[in-house]
């Protein structure tokens, strides 16, 4: 049995002046994912990472995040919450640390919130905001615009409380949401995700009777949706990235270049795809420079 993670795991340093980046320290010890699930809760936050540095033995890790408010979000930064989630993170100090294996976490349940109700602008924003006040760590979104006017957003969630199985807890998510959107009409529905769902592998809209698909989504939808499409293949075009994987500088380790424009989120997803094929970091390099982003 380990020791839970102390006060002392994360320590943020505020940045001096306007425009310095904070800096965000964390000495744990080291998971397959950790920095994936560290950054995730630092992008919920409202920060962006402009810099960061990784070292690890492969038990023990020490990480150091250089962050700066996203641009546009508008929001306080809520540093306490953010530091208790980061702690709540890492995983516990094994009693011998170089001979004890490090066991993995029990999977949270996975929840599905549907949220319906008309579109306005920053909607997506606020029930975002609220949800990470809530502690509530959102898995996976879909989210549908009809032409008219209404949205059916479908949120997968875990709450780092572990309290969702609660009717209180979730009565508590949905006032909340309700009361942040302002429209008497919302529909709020909260459960537990079927184990055909909990991969999330497949989009929540089959969950829906076909009445209601119909009724919401209309041909003029499908031409938005195809319009989006060719707008992001044109993007993609515009894009230039560059991944180099090289083998013959280490015998145990592989290098992992990535070069290519930045842009919200990116981090997050870099390091969800090493964890999702359980690939484990040694060590990290990442600089943010204009708008471009460089990382090892």
């Amino acid at each position: 049995m380990g020791s839970p993670p102390s006060d002392e795991t994360v320590v943020i340093t505020l940045g001096q002046n306007h425009g310095d980046p904070s800096v965000i320290t964390v000495n744990c010890a080291d998971k397959i994912g950790l920095s994936c699930d560290l950054t995730r809760i630092i992008f919920d936050a409202g920060l962006s990472v402009v810099r960061g540095d990784l070292s690890t033995d492969g038990k023990w890790c020490y990480l150091i995040f250089w962050v700066l408010p996203r641009t546009g979000s508008g929001r306080p930064i809520r540093w306490a919450i953010l530091k208790r989630n980061l702690i709540s993170a890492c995983p516990p100090n094994p009693a011998h640390i170089f001979f004890m294996d490090i066991p993995e976490p029990r999977p949270k349940n996975v929840y599905i919130l549907q949220i319906c109700s008309s579109d306005r602008a920053g909607l997506l924003n606020d029930v975002s905001q609220v949800l990470w006040e809530l502690e509530l760590a959102v898995q996976k979104v879909k989210v549908s615009t009809t032409p008219e006017g209404k949205v059916m957003d479908f949120f997968f969630i875990t709450d780092n409380r572990d309290l969702l199985h609660t009717t209180k807890r979730r009565e508590d998510v949905c006032n909340r949401l309700k009361s942040v959107i302002g429209e008497s009409s919302t529909n709020c529905e909260l459960r537990l995700a079927p184990p055909e769902l909990t991969a999330m592998e497949y989009a929540p809209i089959l969950l829906l009777s076909p009445s209601i698909v119909g009724e919401l989504f209309t041909s003029e939808l499908t031409q938005f949706q195809a319009d989006s499409n060719s707008l992001q293949s044109k993007s993609t075009l515009i894009n230039k990235v560059s991944v180099t994987i090289d083998n013959s500088l280490s015998p145990g380790h592989t290098l992992l270049q990535i070069s290519c424009k930045d842009r919200r989120g990116l981090l997050y997803d870099v390091l969800r795809t090493l964890k999702d094929y359980n690939i484990q970091e040694s060590a990290r390099w990442i600089y943010l420079h204009c708008k471009l982003m460089e990382g090892r």
